[in-house]
């Protein structure tokens, strides 16, 4: 089992590393990824983000060169440090942490312990995690890429 640290990342993969690093890291795994950009020209502040997807399900997500939030779904190699985990009942991660509050502009389960949960509708369970630096609690201090 894998462990997702909110604030601090993934084993090796550290928040706020390079694209460089993270790339380095992925062919030291022999892990295959594709890499995109997204523009975000809609955005107040319109800094580009590198997008990075791996075939095992893992997601790095980088602003200015620095990783800001790892995602991960349907896959139960991860968990998180206080055992909330892909597959489990949302029930259950409810019980492990009393204030996850549901997000509707997002429509996700938002822990201010640094992370979020998505659920399956149909199966009542967590379909992905994302783990994140602090900024992403605050929009004002995120969206100034000050980090």
């Amino acid at each position: 089992m894998k462990v997702l640290k909110p604030f601090i990342g993934l084993d090796e993969f550290k928040l706020l590393s390079s694209v460089e690093q993270v790339e380095k890291l992925l062919k030291q795994n022999g892990e295959k990824y594709t890499k995109e950009i997204w523009p975000n020209e809609e955005l107040t502040n319109p800094v580009p983000w590198t997008v990075i997807n791996t075939a095992s399900g893992l997601s790095f997500f980088f602003a200015n060169d620095k990783l800001f939030k790892i995602y991960v779904e349907d896959n139960t190699d991860y968990a998180l440090e206080n055992g909330i985990k892909i597959g489990m009942p949302l029930e259950k991660a409810k019980q492990i942490d009393s204030k996850l509050s549901y997000d509707d502009w997002n429509e996700d389960w938002a822990s201010s312990q640094g992370y979020w949960l998505e659920d399956n509708i149909e199966t009542g369970c967590i379909a992905s995690i994302t783990v994140f630096i602090k900024e992403v609690l605050n929009d004002e201090l995120f969206d100034k890429y000050e980090w």
